[in-house]
């Protein structure tokens, strides 16, 4: 039977890395046999989305940090920290070498190491040590009133430090780590192996009497899964969770079972068995608008470096006023981010939106007229996109109606309209402008060169994390064009150009050739999403395409039709984020 190893990686880039290099090994062991695991948990998640893992029998875990350290304290199954190698920390200050308001932040043990490679390496980096999270919080207050504005920490002190205001860079761990941690582990199991045989005899003996079983320790840990109940998956996590939620009888599929306990001392010994066939039940979910996690997460970044927090105390108070909210700005400069805030600040964030995009001739009135219209309710939110986009008549109507029904009064309503706040508007929208409480969001163009260097910063970082890469950033002449381009899209524009650089670079830094056919192909693709063509048609098929290019075709065409949204496109084609990354690295 294989051993079977948990990887656990408190960020996205290093469950890639996991993947990755446990399948080298694996390459390299042929006569070895180990069940491989991959989970994306950290120690701020919820604890039940590992409990419910930890429930299953695993020989080994491996993982990072404080994430690790927590493992060890809910499990018994033994944990190998990769830790933070000199190579790694000395990776994550190189990409830092442009900023200079600068500080290291994490737990005594971790700050300790890295003082002391800094020291042997004559690195004039500030290094603070914390022995709690208590201590956090008035850390970084006095980093940010000493003028600090961007962390370098690891996982544990990184959600903080973003709650906080700062720009985080997080240290992540190279291939090289994480095959030193693999490969000890190997030799862990190794010394293990030896110790399954008794266990083996039991299980051979319960699935002889077809007796299906779990027993768990006065900790409620599994110690032992009969191998019937191990080799289906879906039972066996039913019947996890109900031990864990303390159930005497459980679903399966369509088939009950009854869980019957037998406690003494030590353990707890669970004998699972079928009951009978409940009736079946329905349930219908609805989807919901959002933007892509990563581009949220980047406007997120944006505008914590471009805005002052008295943006952010505005945005509170316009939330929760019953006045209709106006969101002004230019194509790709956060107005559906800055939406998604008010929600979120609003009184009643609970419920999703209605987002209604107001450039379909119909979107106004078919919610108007549905039965039960929300239109009429209350404690609901509306978004109404691109109204100076639509038709006067319909801009006559909607304003009429968030007039005379006093909609702002009993909801809470946003508005964005896709232009410069220079540009004016429309006679048709001035009542609405009378009313409404305004919101102008600055063209990407006006953001400084400082900020942008920022930017490029906590992008290739976060994208290190997420695409288990090494990019150290731009190169200097890269970073010439990136402040001399106009970037008309705005930082809608700018993010997409330097997610498709860093996709398509081979090296440790962007360079200005990556940068302009990054820009061309993010031209291409808004040009798809913005203009219809006259008369569609099927296109023929190339003889002479290979299979991999009617794929690679596919992925961009759906790429294209769902507006850049890689978290839509992956799910769409049944692949992950990972592969979709190779997918348009090789396209860029």
């Amino acid at each position: 039977m294989p051993q079977k190893i948990l990887c656990v990686a408190p960020y996205t880039g290093l469950n890639i890395l996991f993947q990755q290099v446990s399948q080298q090994l694996l390459a390299h062991q042929p006569d070895q046999a180990y069940d491989f695991t991959y989970l994306r948990f950290d120690r701020q998640d919820d604890l039940d989305t590992i409990q419910e893992h930890l429930l299953t029998h695993y020989d080994l875990i491996i993982s990072r940090g404080g994430t690790a350290t927590l493992l060890r304290t809910l499990t018994a199954t033994p944990v190998i920290d990769i830790g933070v190698s000199q190579y790694d920390l000395l990776s994550t200050v190189q990409s830092a070498q442009r900023l200079s308001h600068v500080a290291l932040v994490a737990f005594t043990a971790f700050s300790d190491h890295a003082q002391a490679v800094f020291d042997r390496f004559h690195l004039d980096l500030k290094v603070y040590g914390i022995d709690s999270d208590a201590e956090l919080p008035a850390l970084l207050r006095t980093l940010n009133t000493q003028g600090i504005d961007t962390i370098i920490c690891d996982i544990t002190t990184e959600a903080a430090a973003k709650a906080a205001g700062f720009s985080t860079m997080l240290i992540t761990a190279s291939t090289e780590s994480v095959a030193a941690a693999l490969t000890n582990g190997f030799h862990l199991l190794q010394q293990i192996k030896t110790q399954t045989t008794l266990t083996d005899a039991l299980g051979h003996t319960l699935d002889k009497l077809n007796v299906m079983t779990i027993i768990c320790d006065d900790q409620q840990r599994v110690l032992f899964t009969s191998p019937t109940l191990a080799a289906d998956a879906l039972l066996q996590q039913a019947a996890n969770k109900a031990i864990t939620h303390q159930r005497s009888q459980f679903t399966c599929g369509t088939v009950r079972y009854k869980l019957v306990a037998d406690t003494d001392d030590t353990c707890t010994i669970y004998t699972i068995s079928k009951w009978f066939k409940p009736q079946k039940n329905t349930a219908t979910t609805a989807g919901t608008m959002v933007l892509d996690e990563s581009l949220n997460a980047a406007f997120d970044e944006y505008f914590k470096l471009t805005e002052s927090p008295e943006f952010f105390n505005l945005l509170h108070a316009y939330a929760r006023s019953a006045h209709p909210l106006l969101i002004v700005g230019e194509v790709g400069s956060g107005k559906t981010y800055v939406a998604n805030l008010l929600h979120q600040y609003g009184l009643h964030p609970q419920y999703e939106p209605f987002y209604v995009d107001l450039s379909h001739d119909t979107a106004f009135s078919a919610l108007l007229d549905q039965n039960d219209s929300p239109l009429y309710g209350t404690d609901q939110c509306f978004v109404f996109e691109q109204i100076n986009q639509s038709s006067p008549q319909i801009q006559h109507d909607v304003v009429d109606f968030v007039v005379q029904t006093r909609l702002a009064s009993r909801n809470q309503v946003i508005f964005t309209l896709s232009q410069s706040a220079d540009d004016g508007l429309v006679p048709a929208l001035k009542p609405l402008l009378n009313l409404s409480r305004i919101i102008t969001l600055e063209p990407f163009r006006n953001v400084t060169g400082d900020t942008i260097v920022q930017l490029l910063t906590t992008l290739t970082n976060a994208y290190n994390r997420d695409a288990g890469s090494e990019i150290m950033g731009v190169s200097d002449i890269a970073l010439d064009f990136i402040l001399n381009e106009p970037w008309p899209n705005n930082f809608a524009q700018f993010y997409h150009t330097l997610n498709i650089a860093m996709a398509s670079t081979g090296g440790a830094y962007i360079g200005i050739d990556e940068l302009r056919h990054s820009l061309a192909a993010d031209q291409k693709h808004h040009y798809l999403q913005s203009h219809t063509p006259q008369a569609a048609a099927t296109p023929a098929n190339d003889p002479n395409q290979t299979l991999a290019d009617m794929v690679q075709d596919i992925v961009v065409r759906t790429l294209a039709s769902n507006q850049n949204n890689r978290t839509k496109t992956a799910k769409q084609l049944g692949i992950s984020r990972a592969t979709l990354w190779r997918y348009l690295k090789h396209d860029a």
